[in-house]
């Protein structure tokens, strides 16, 4: 007490004089309503005075339990004279406004202060000076009351619609089970400085629901409770069918299956699929429920989808089997061009005709083997005008199944241009081959070893054009090399050499055997040690399918596009390393018509000898009547 006194002497004393003419004045302190335990805060210190002008002041602090000092800091209209943490001060320089500002005075809140509690901060014994020192009269004393913010984020009550919950502020998590599908979740917090989120009417899922209350504190402190709500599913979840049916076919339904097959005749092109769930409640997910479906030749595969109401699925499965009954038949039966004749085969589909060059035009007439089968438009026979060199034209057969085959007639008109498009040789720097100008289609097989493969390719006629790439960079597996003759005429010719480069560390087979041939569909009995074979025939071309008893072998057919009694088809099997074996079919042509007339000479010879020998006998026995009449008018007489 006696140390405050002689702080206010001293303050007393050090006033600086100022003219004052009956003024008064009023200090006041300005602190925030609230603040949060450990916070420092500022509070503004401000004068007003009338009747003249201030120029010196002090003031004690006074600071309840729990606020202490922290700073002070004047403002610029004032110098401190003296500012400790029991008070400050201050002189005017000179003279102030009437309202100004004096300082800002920081307080420090101990974390120990109790939320919701007000402390008060107080500025006591203000005295205001004039020149002279005589006091301007003041309001002697300003204070400020300070709210600590609460932190408490405790609910005081807790419910939800429909059911009981048995609450404790302490407890923050609560489980129930419901059968409604919504509740309403009402809270009451315990201080009113707090906030609350989460409740309201909550709607629920079936199954597990997790609904938070959360409680904001007015210090921002959050607390959530919990309360996890189970809706029971009373839901079906059958997913059955209790029938199921498609129309003009038979389906063996079982409840517990989920693929069912059936079949139906070709002249069926759509079928109702019906169908019934067991339950009234599921229903049949969209675009796969019972409906009329179109049908395709051969499986049709369709599905029934049904939901339950628990919107568990299952899925249904329908294979639908449209018989083919169509003609797979395409073929000609015959096929003729009036400006020269070709050997027709139902199997041969390219055939090559020259003409004299004042040949303008050609008709190409054709007849189909089935009468299901149709011309495809625009390529059926016609008239067809030919400009000179190379024409190409196209027959096309359509059977009932819509499969196209397509015969090619090449009409070269003389124009004194060559139309030799023949490679003469082909050599490759690895692998062998066995070349015929024929033969478009070529395979080999080579080592891992071999990277690179060099081609030569010469051309039969002196002035066709052979476009192809010498050297060639192999990739491991297959390479695709094409070589393209072209003509004097423009007519062209692709052969291709199909390169298989083996992977590293496999060697080459030397497997060159067959293990089935058959020739125009008929099969030919091989034997293990035999190579040589007759067949006989009366086409003039033969379809040659043989397979090799190595997949990776290769098969070239010569000889078998014009063949004649004698002919000779060889079959030529390549192994990977090259070595070979050459099969022989020789061609024997059979006599049947030349036995036909045999038989109906023979057979007319025989009639005419019984025609004689009947004659004779028929002839005798009359001669014999007439001796037997003569003896009988003897014995008369």
């Amino acid at each position: 007490m006696i140390k405050n006194i002689k702080f206010l002497l001293f303050l007393g004393l050090l006033l600086i004089p100022l003219n004052i003419n009956a003024a008064s004045s009023n200090v006041s302190l300005g602190c925030p309503t609230t603040a949060n335990p450990g916070d420092t805060i500022s509070c503004s210190i401000s004068m007003q005075t009338s009747e003249g002008t201030a120029n010196g002041l002090s003031a004690i602090y006074s600071f309840e339990n729990g606020l202490s000092y922290d700073s002070f800091t004047a403002s610029s209209y004032f110098t401190p004279l003296k500012s400790t943490a029991i008070g400050f001060a201050l002189n005017g320089s000179g003279g102030v406004p009437s309202n100004v500002s004096i300082g800002t005075l920081k307080v420090k809140i101990s974390n120990s202060v109790t939320g919701g509690q007000k402390y008060q901060v107080q500025l006591k014994n203000i005295q205001v000076s004039s020149v002279g020192y005589e006091d301007i009269p003041s309001n002697g004393s300003s204070s400020q009351e300070i709210r600590i913010k609460s932190s408490n984020n405790n609910l005081s009550s807790l419910s939800v619609s429909g059911h009981e919950i048995d609450f404790n502020k302490n407890i923050t998590t609560y489980t129930l089970e419901t059968t409604q599908s919504s509740v309403t979740i009402n809270a009451t917090k315990e201080d009113s400085y707090a906030t609350i989120s989460g409740t309201g009417t909550k709607n629920l899922l079936y199954g597990s629901n997790t609904i938070k209350v959360v409680v904001t504190s007015e210090t921002g402190i959050k607390k959530t409770y919990t309360i996890n709500i189970t809706r029971k599913d009373t839901r079906s979840d059958d997913t059955k069918l209790s029938s199921l049916t498609v129309s003009n076919a038979k389906i063996n339904f079982i409840p517990s299956g989920t693929i069912f097959n059936t079949t139906v005749e070709s002249n069926i092109s759509k079928v109702q699929i019906s169908a019934q769930t067991n339950s009234d409640k599921a229903t049949f997910t969209k675009g796969y429920g019972p409906r009329t479906v179109n049908l395709s030749y051969g499986q049709n595969t369709f599905k029934l989808i049904v939901k339950s109401e628990k919107g568990t699925t299952k899925t249904y499965t329908i294979n639908i089997t449209r018989k083919d009954t169509r003609s797979s038949n395409n073929n000609l039966s015959s096929l003729s061009v009036s400006v020269g004749t070709i050997n027709f085969n139902k199997n041969t589909t390219t055939y090559n005709i020259d003409t004299k060059n004042d040949i303008t035009s050609a008709i190409i007439n054709a007849t189909i083997e089935d009468k299901k089968s149709t011309f495809v438009s625009g390529y059926a026979p016609r008239t067809v005008s030919l400009k000179e060199g190379f024409n190409s034209f196209q027959i096309k057969v359509k059977n009932e199944k819509g499969t196209i085959k397509t015969y090619t007639i090449n009409i070269t008109r003389e124009d004194g241009k060559s139309r030799n498009n023949n490679l003469k040789e082909l050599i490759l720097s690895s692998g062998k081959i066995t070349f015929d100008k024929d033969n478009l289609n070529y395979n080999v097989t080579v080592e891992y070893e071999i990277e690179k493969l060099t081609i030569n390719a010469t051309p039969e006629d002196s002035k066709a054009k052979v476009v192809y790439q010498k050297e060639n960079i192999l990739k491991v597996g297959e390479n695709k090399i094409t070589i393209t003759v072209e003509a004097e005429n423009k007519s062209t010719k692709n052969y291709t050499i199909t390169v298989t480069r083996k992977e590293e560390g496999k060697k080459l087979s030397n497997v060159s055997s067959l293990s089935s041939l058959y020739i125009d569909g008929k099969q030919i009995i091989l034997n293990e040690n035999q190579t040589e074979y007759t067949y006989q025939t009366k086409q003039t071309a033969a379809n040659v399918k043989a397979t090799s008893t190595d997949p990776n072998a290769n098969i070239t057919v010569i000889g078998n596009n014009s063949i004649k009694d004698g002919s000779i088809i060889q079959v030529i099997v390549t192994a990977e390393d090259q070595s070979t074996t050459i099969y022989k079919i020789k061609i024997e042509k059979k006599q049947e018509d030349n036995n036909i007339l045999l038989i109906i000479l023979i057979s007319t010879i025989i009639i005419v000898i019984g025609i004689v020998t009947f004659a004779l006998i028929t002839k005798n026995n009359n001669k014999t009547k007439e001796i037997d009449a003569n003896l009988l008018n003897i014995n008369r007489k």
